[in-house]
């Protein structure tokens, strides 16, 4: 690719609406989860965190609970604007399940 057509997807990229970049950041993050469950048979969960912020964490509590009877989950954070991973998150991910046969 040219860097003059690279400059140019770039732009029409950043000068996306924010509905439609959420409209792409959801599309990919399904996409991602399919892949998993279709590699593992459904039994591992995804969850993208896109940052340890508020709202990241509400996207991890989002996804977290509807797959918490998986095996196993992949949990990312990658394309995120950084910084320290939040205690919550881990404290989460370290709880035993127990309880959920009803």
């Amino acid at each position: 690719m040219t860097s003059r057509r690279l400059k140019a997807r770039i732009r029409r990229a950043t000068n996306r609406s924010p509905t439609a970049r959420n409209l792409i950041y959801l599309a990919w993050v399904t996409k991602n989860r399919e892949i998993v469950s279709k590699a593992t048979n459904g039994r591992v969960g995804y969850i993208h965190v896109p940052d340890m912020g508020a709202a990241g964490i509400r996207e991890f509590i989002k996804y977290y609970y509807p797959q918490i009877r998986k095996e196993g989950l992949v949990v990312t954070c990658v394309e995120t604007s950084g910084g320290n991973v939040s205690r919550m998150l881990i404290e989460r991910l370290r709880r035993e399940l127990t309880g959920h046969r009803f």
